[in-house]
């Protein structure tokens, strides 16, 4: 006969063993020996959470239990290390992929008095003294007689297994420590290094110093230099954080833009934008995304150009492959901690169901404000250099964009950008040969270079595309050339597109070659470079993904058939760079596509 059935649970009651085993959210009740106990730690939302790991005859290695209350509520009884604790009604979570369970606010903790007899004498169970957790005025139910039994044979087993020894500051062993006090005050914050003292909710985090955070993501914007950016919260406020405004639908949107509706995150100083480098940043593109829960240790807090608190994760010097992100289960403790400031949140800042007088009062102010707008002079409409274009309602679902708070804008206020334009403080007329910018536009594309798909990847040991470097040259020019290694491989193409709706009175649309290079090819494809020309299954996946950009593009073009393709217009980000020709200190306009990507 096993340990189990020797030992025998009370009825409503699970070894620890099989709570291990049961879906997360479940509530159970358990019996089980303390062996480890960490003090109270806050946890936000004027929270404290105590953990106590308890082991039973069937779980030796034991289960941790979160106990989370409000300083002063539901305290914990003052119990030993060895001492056997019935808690009830706890539910099961997960911490670290490990199960455990978390107090509930109808959960009961109760640990029985040391002096426990020997389970030949199980009548002196009826007389088993015990302490529980408080109630707040809710009397506790005392422990039956048969959870006495359990518990005294619970012990029994501990006793005869070895019973755990703590050791005194002299180094003498000793198995009955002094009393456990579960509710002293916090300990102040120091610098021991450790996941306890790094740990920080988001208010609190101050510049210069290195955190681990658990937040929600709102929002992932990659790149093109092969970093991402993650907007995150925990729903606690930091004064130094960007400020988003909120709209009239409850969402936010940057502020300094128009409402949009599509920031997903809270208003206010919610919101750290942090800034993944390899290899968090190739981490959590493929494992996270908007809504999802993490874990994010060792970000640095630094202050931005803007005056503003943003994160940063660099490569570990010492292990460069060390991944620092992680996500979280929503069964998990700390999502739960996250989720609860988050109901708290959205109760605090429900709209207040209007009166039929403000409402009459807001559609007022709405008419006048309209009339005023339509009495702007045809001068001053003329004199405005960018015209955000509203969205156009047939674009490809199959193409997504970052930056999508910020609006779209006509390819001929990139051509003309009238910043090129201008004079000196002199009074002199000067032309720049390009601006630094970066914008989005809804597009398709019209053509495509190189001809061939196969020639979308080319070889950086091709020295036709990758020429060796000369003495004068910039080392950044020309891509690291390796010698004695593979051939290796990057996308390597150009895609020429004109507005989705171009104006009416444009009879030649401006039309914008666009370059992709590796990393946003990468993005853009989701695959990597190869040999096309070998790798007929790649060629036959790239051909699949760009019709979803282009439609029959590449058919009629080989056709000879000039007429428009049927591809769908997609938003996309456009940069504008510039390259040096080389001759006379001149350089020759560019633009890039980035941060947009085929689904």
């Amino acid at each position: 006969m096993d340990s189990r059935s020797e030992l025998g649970e009370p009825e409503g009651f699970l070894s620890l063993s099989d709570a291990t085993n049961v879906a997360p959210g479940t509530k159970v009740s358990v019996i089980g020996v303390a062996i480890d106990y960490l003090p109270p730690k806050a946890i936000g939302g004027g929270k404290v959470s105590s953990t106590i790991t308890l082991k039973d005859h069937t779980l030796p290695d034991g289960m941790k239990l979160k106990w989370f209350t409000r300083p002063g509520k539901h305290v914990l009884p003052p119990f030993k290390i060895n001492d056997v604790v019935v808690v009830r009604k706890v539910e099961t979570s997960d911490y670290y992929d490990k199960r455990c369970v978390i107090r509930k606010d109808d959960s009961a903790f109760i640990v029985f008095d040391d002096k426990m007899p020997e389970p030949s004498s199980l009548q002196d169970g009826w007389n088993l003294k015990h302490l529980a957790s408080s109630t707040e005025g809710r009397p506790h139910q005392p422990p039956s007689h048969k959870e006495k039994l359990y518990a005294i044979k619970l012990n029994a087993w501990h006793v005869r297994n070895g019973v755990l020894k703590v050791y005194d500051g002299a180094g003498n062993a000793d198995t009955a420590p002094a009393s456990i006090t579960p509710n002293p005050p916090l300990p102040r914050q120091n610098n021991v290094p450790g996941r306890a003292q790094k740990f920080s909710l988001l208010e609190k985090v101050i510049v210069d110093k290195f955190y681990d955070i658990d937040v929600e993501i709102m929002k992932a914007f990659p790149a093109s230099d092969g970093t991402l950016s993650l907007y995150v919260t925990d729903y606690t406020s930091n004064s130094l954080f960007f400020n988003y405004k909120r709209s009239k639908e409850g969402n936010a949107a940057v502020e300094g833009y128009p409402d949009s509706g599509d920031w997903p995150g809270p208003g206010g100083t919610l919101t750290l934008q942090i800034t993944l480098w390899e290899p968090h940043a190739s981490y959590a593109r493929d494992n996270l995304a908007p809504g999802c829960f993490a874990q994010l240790r060792n970000v640095r807090i630094k202050m931005s150009n803007s005056g503003q608190l943003e994160g940063t994760m660099w490569t570990d010097r010492q292990r460069p492959s060390q991944i620092d992100v992680k996500g979280l289960k929503e069964t998990d403790w700390r999502v739960q901690a996250i989720v609860e400031r988050k109901q708290a949140y959205d109760t605090s800042t429900k709209p207040k169901k209007e009166s039929k007088k403000e409402r009459k009062r807001r559609e007022k102010m709405e008419s006048e404000k309209a009339k005023k707008s339509a009495n702007v002079s045809e001068h001053e409409t003329e004199n405005m250099n960018v015209v955000a274009l509203s969205k156009p309602a047939d674009l490809s679902g199959n193409i997504r964009s970052a930056y999508t708070d910020i609006p779209t804008i006509p390819l001929s206020a990139i051509w003309d950008n009238r910043h090129l334009h201008g004079k000196t403080p002199a009074g002199t007329e000067r032309q720049l040969p390009f601006i630094n910018m970066r914008c989005r536009a809804n597009v398709r594309v019209v053509d495509f270079y190189p001809h061939n798909l196969q020639d979308f990847a080319q070889s950086l040991d091709d020295p036709t595309f990758n020429p060796p470097h000369s003495d004068d040259e910039d080392d950044s020019v020309s891509y690291e050339r390796a010698s004695g290694t593979p051939n290796r491989w990057q996308w390597a193409f150009c895609l020429l597109v004109e507005d989705a709706k171009p104006p009416a009175e444009e009879k030649d649309p401006v039309r914008l070659k666009l370059m992709v290079d590796d990393a946003c090819g990468q993005y853009l494809l989701k695959l990597d470079a190869e040999d096309l020309r070998e790798n007929p299954h790649l060629l036959g996946r790239l051909r699949e993904k760009l019709f979803l950009l282009w439609g029959d593009l590449e058919e009629k073009k080989a056709a000879g058939i000039l007429s428009t393709p049927s591809s769908m217009a997609f938003e996309c980000c456009i940069q504008e760079y510039g390259v040096p020709t080389g001759s006379n200190d001149e350089w020759m306009r560019m633009h890039r596509l980035f941060g947009t990507t085929i689904i």
